[in-house]
């Protein structure tokens, strides 16, 4: 069973997520020779086509 954690606790685990997150984008950027806002820029415009592939497949699937 999953532990409730306190607002703070939340909030620590957060901070190192994202601190792990911006470390691991400022690693990519570099060997892409990129900045971190473009390398940024490019993973969420991935995500979101991906997004929209997999509602249109579901989409698709539940109209037939």
């Amino acid at each position: 069973m999953d532990k409730i954690l306190g607002e703070g606790e939340y909030e620590y685990v957060a901070i190192r997520a994202w601190k792990k997150t911006r470390d691991a984008l400022k690693l990519l950027a570099s060997l892409r020779k990129q900045s971190m806002f473009e390398c940024l820029d490019e993973l969420v415009e991935k995500e979101l086509q991906e997004a929209m592939a997999r509602e249109a497949k579901q989409y698709t699937e539940k109209e037939q």
